[in-house]
């Protein structure tokens, strides 16, 4: 999964941003893939400075509100 996402979050619009890292955050779950996972949530943050919509997209999976 990992050579699967290859995104630069400071260059894309904010709506791509949160769709990507939403995906990624939901599929790293499912595959029990926590590097990615970490790996994609550090980038997005550092680009964007937005911690609750990484909260947000947890909570999605988590509660499976994503269906």
């Amino acid at each position: 999964m990992n050579s699967k996402y290859s995104i630069d979050f400071e260059t894309v619009t904010p709506r791509i941003a949160e769709r990507v890292i939403r995906d990624i955050i939901h599929e790293s779950f499912r595959a029990k893939d926590y590097k990615t996972l970490s790996n994609a949530v550090r980038n997005y943050v550092q680009a964007t400075g937005d911690v609750r919509k990484i909260r947000l997209y947890m909570n999605e999976y988590i509660y499976g509100l994503d269906a």
